[in-house]
């Protein structure tokens, strides 16, 4: 695919995704004879090994119901690595995660040792933000802003983050679909019910631009 350098796929529906020396072949149930084929052409081309089922990609746990047609990403394997790298472990979970203050710039001048461990736990953060959990975007965005000279506000405040993804490291994203490939809905007696969120634009709500925050367009979906 032109727009995806790292995705193959062909006519029969087979799609294959590397990176690096990460290699997934995937393939709907009726093209598994199509994908071994290929499989078995690159074992013979390439030294490299079948790992079977998929269980693991780039750090993400995938667990996965044929029965239910649902499939869940989980980082908690590597949550629970980057809270022993920065020696977290043994402190109390957060349950927010950024503080309720408004965190400010840094009046003095951080150490380089300060910087490059802030931009560590920063891009720690933003890694399993990006990928299974978008409930802590917000403050690794906040977060970033400040990764050229952060002050001790901002050094705990990226503590409380992985400490918030360290107590909820088991929280993950499911895909569901029903057979017909439509969404599952429930339907109660009196309508459907539909979860809604908006966000409105925050005028002048950063304290040092007086910048404002975009508005987000209204999204909707069936409850589950």
């Amino acid at each position: 695919m032109e727009e995806e350098l790292c995705l193959f796929t062909n006519d029969d529906d087979i799609f294959l995704l590397f990176y690096v020396d990460d290699i997934l072949l995937l393939s709907r149930k009726d093209r598994s004879q199509q994908a071994q084929i290929i499989c078995d052409a690159l074992l013979q081309k390439y030294k490299m090994k079948n790992m079977g089922e998929l269980k693991w990609f780039l750090g993400i746990r995938v667990i996965w119901d044929q029965y239910q047609g649902k499939l869940w990403l989980c980082q908690d394997s590597y949550i629970k690595k980057i809270t022993h790298k920065y020696n977290l472990q043994f402190q109390k979970p957060s349950l927010t995660p950024i503080p309720t203050d408004p965190l400010m710039p840094n009046t003095g001048q951080a150490t380089p040792q300060q910087i490059h461990g802030y931009q560590g736990k920063t891009g720690s953060i933003n890694y399993a933000t990006t990928h299974t959990r978008p409930d802590a975007a917000r403050a690794a965005s906040n977060l970033a802003e400040f990764s050229t000279n952060p002050s001790q506000q901002h050094l705990d405040a990226a503590d409380q983050a992985i400490l918030y993804l360290n107590g909820t490291r088991h929280y993950a994203i499911e895909f569901s679909a029903s057979a017909n490939n439509q969404e599952i809905t429930i339907v109660w007696p009196e309508k459907t019910k539909v979860l809604e969120i908006a966000s409105d634009a925050g005028f002048g709500n950063c304290s040092t631009t007086r910048r404002s925050s975009g508005p987000r367009p209204r999204r909707s979906w069936p409850i589950r």
